[in-house]
């Protein structure tokens, strides 16, 4: 009865040990990605639509032009 109960709490500290870990990496990794994305440029909502109405040239393997998309927007 007594090696069971020592067994069980040795994988119940290590469970926790384990979770806590996880969580402090989660939090760790969070806040670095808060701080790289402050310094992230704003985006330009203008700049990406005209991005969208650009033409686009499908070529074969000769570098024939094989098809035109153009977008709908």
């Amino acid at each position: 009865m007594k090696g069971s109960s020592i067994i069980k709490s040795i994988f119940k500290f290590i469970f926790i040990f384990i979770l806590a870990i996880s969580i402090i990496v989660v939090v760790i990794v969070s806040a670095i990605m808060i701080a790289v994305s402050k310094n992230f440029p704003d985006i330009d909502q203008m700049k990406l639509q005209s991005m969208l109405q650009e033409t686009s040239y499908i070529y074969d393997d000769a570098g024939n032009i094989s098809e035109k998309v153009q977008s709908g927007i």
